[in-house]
């Protein structure tokens, strides 16, 4: 099992806190105004073909995408309108699974599930899990590469050859398959889209989701979390508890793998992951195996059976037993003709999952008492899988859980993301609203006269963003300067990274303080981050620009980043002072080519 405590993010260095609490306060702002807004979040299904007959003319779509460990979904924003595609089965869901013909050609969905059972060589029906650890436990077989970048690859088994693919070239696919589909369905072209990624999931593994769905021909991508989208189906984002507090929210999901959980504390728009956990004793593939030994046992005439038969019309009895309390499944053998009838009904599957569930209660215990909860203090526990456990456990937890938990189930655990997905779709400006999108990890800054460097955008911004300050000389007829960009959070330009440098000449000859030079930082979400500096010179025509993309850190680098200025953040608030008293004492010599912000000058005009 594995927890973290609050968020990285939500850690800022005094120095800093005032000026960012203000942001993040006028972000919940307008946040909570976006929240109130009425939107039609009704789902067409099925919808009609969106073609382009329709004499008015289409707004460019955005499509939304739920990425499941087991299923997959999409939804299309168009002339405001919000539609689920439906699958060949009239279902608003395509499983996430790429297989392989014998001469390598990639399909998806329901074909490449079916083929699972018997090409598993071909085959990746953990796809998101393959993704997201560079591994796979299904059929097919991992290796190292000995290309440069030393990437795994995942080995796939054709007629004549051994073909590699890394986990992210793979995914692409998939994604390519999914914007194929939409494509076709409402036809126009469709380049942004929205994604869903797992509950727990790091920065790192969501720039590994944005790199893959890119792969798969979006030119925008914006990722948004599982237990975000799970709390906006239920409107929790408007909710309080009893104490007038955000609400506590427990989300969980069983997938191909493993169960996952998150506590997360929902308040006025913002969203905020107190702890996470994940266990892999307990997964889908497991309990969809527990459930095909026991049909066996419950049928001997099954013994004889295929295996991939019987998986595959298990599957169903799944899906239908997420909202019925019995299913009836027929068996046809294909060399023999025979047929197997038989029944599986909740009662079946309660009895082979009830050995699971105090388990699951166990690990969902442990992971509110890691957010420093108990669950007295949870108001909502909610389900995003669609495995046939829900309903049992369900149960099992209005039971034993106390009372006043709202256990959610009004929507089925295998909409709920999705439903999540059209509310966040009809939002006017769905960025605006804190924990739904990519927020900066990386401060940038200008250094200044006496080594200091002062910041122009913080950590702790909603992605995209864009930051202005204004500059001016330290001397009298100073006729260069160096702008030079920094990544860091602390004060002195030693202590941080330097990013790169443009000269400005030609200063017209005037005395300090009085040149205005205008720099501007432009901060995407793309994946990787790309950062922008704009430097003009007032009265002068023309800009220089340099455009880069920031490193990829991972949470153990970003975390070391972020001890490491909480460290030394009084020493740093008394060097910066030291600094500036010298400056202002003429104690420290300045360079010809430096400068400083217009408001920080230290000398009287």
């Amino acid at each position: 099992m594995k927890s973290v405590g609050r968020p990285l993010l939500r850690r800022v260095s005094g120095r800093l806190s005032g000026r960012l609490l203000d942001r993040i306060r006028l972000l919940t702002i307008l946040s909570t105004v976006l929240a109130t807004c009425t939107c039609s979040l009704a789902l067409l299904l099925p919808a009609p073909v969106l073609g382009t007959t329709n004499s008015v003319p289409l707004e460019p779509a955005t499509i939304g995408i739920s990425f499941g460990d087991i299923y997959s979904s999409i939804l299309y924003k168009i002339n405001g309108t919000i539609t689920p595609h439906p699958s060949s089965q009239n279902q608003t869901y395509i499983p996430t699974c790429i297989a392989f013909t014998e001469t390598g050609e990639a399909f998806i969905g329901e074909a490449a599930r079916a083929q699972w059972y018997s090409q598993p060589q071909r085959t990746i029906c953990n796809l998101k899990d393959v993704l997201r650890m560079g591994s796979n436990d299904g059929g097919t077989q991992m290796h190292e590469s000995v290309d440069d970048r030393d990437l795994p690859s995942v080995q796939i088994f054709l007629d004549r050859e051994v073909r590699p693919y890394t986990p992210e070239k793979l995914a692409g696919l998939f994604f390519q398959g999914l914007k194929d589909i939409a494509e076709d369905y409402i036809g126009q072209n469709v380049s942004d889209t929205i994604i869903s990624v797992r509950l727990g999931t790091t920065e790192l593994e969501r720039d590994t989701v944005k790199r893959a769905v890119e792969l798969g021909g979006f030119e925008r991508v914006q990722t948004v979390l599982d237990g975000v989208l799970a709390s906006l189906a239920y409107d929790l984002d408007e909710g309080y508890n009893s104490n007038g507090q955000g609400a506590f929210v427990l989300v969980y999901e069983i997938g191909a793998t493993s169960i996952e959980m998150c506590v997360m504390e929902v308040d006025e728009g913002v969203f905020e992951v107190l702890s996470t956990s994940e266990d892999k004793s307990i997964n889908d593939t497991l309990l969809h195996s527990e459930l095909v030994n026991y049909v066996r046992e419950l049928y001997p005439d099954l013994e004889d059976v295929e295996t991939s038969l019987l998986n595959y019309e298990m599957e169903r009895v799944r899906r239908i037993l997420l909202s019925e309390d019995i299913a009836r499944f027929t068996i046809t053998t294909p060399h023999s003709e025979q047929s197997f009838r038989g029944i599986v009904t909740r009662e079946d599957i309660n009895r082979v999952l009830a050995p699971y569930l105090p388990r699951i209660v166990a690990y969902m215990t442990q992971v509110t008492h890691n957010a420093n909860l108990t669950l007295y203090d949870l108001s909502e526990i909610i389900p995003i899988s669609g495995t046939a456990i829900v309903p049992a456990l369900q149960t099992h937890l209005s039971h034993d859980f106390p009372s006043a938990i709202k256990i959610r189930d009004s929507i089925s655990p295998q909409n709920v993301v999705v439903y999540g997905l059209a509310k966040l779709l009809s939002i006017p400006h769905p960025d605006a609203i804190v924990g739904n999108y990519e927020i900066s990890v990386h401060s940038l800054g200008i250094r200044t006269a006496g080594d200091i460097i002062t910041p122009i955008l913080h950590r702790i911004m909603i992605l995209p963003a864009e930051m202005s300050r204004i500059f001016t000389t330290v001397k009298d007829y100073q006729e260069r300067a160096v702008i030079e960009l920094y990544e860091g959070d602390r004060i002195t330009a030693g202590d941080n990274a330097v990013l790169g440098r443009i000269e400005v000449e030609n200063i017209p000859l005037a005395k300090r303080g009085d040149p205005r030079i205008n720099v501007t930082i432009k901060y995407t979400d793309s994946t990787p981050s790309q950062y922008t500096m704009i430097v003009t010179l007032e009265g002068k025509d023309g800009e220089q620009t340099i455009m880069d993309n920031l490193l990829i850190r991972s949470y153990e680098e970003t975390k070391a980043i972020i001890d490491d200025v909480e460290d030394n953040e009084e020493e740093d608030l008394v060097h910066r002072e030291r600094i500036e008293a010298r400056l202002a004492a003429g104690e420290i010599s300045t360079d010809d080519t430096d400068v400083v912000e217009v408001g920080q000058i230290w000398w009287n005009k």
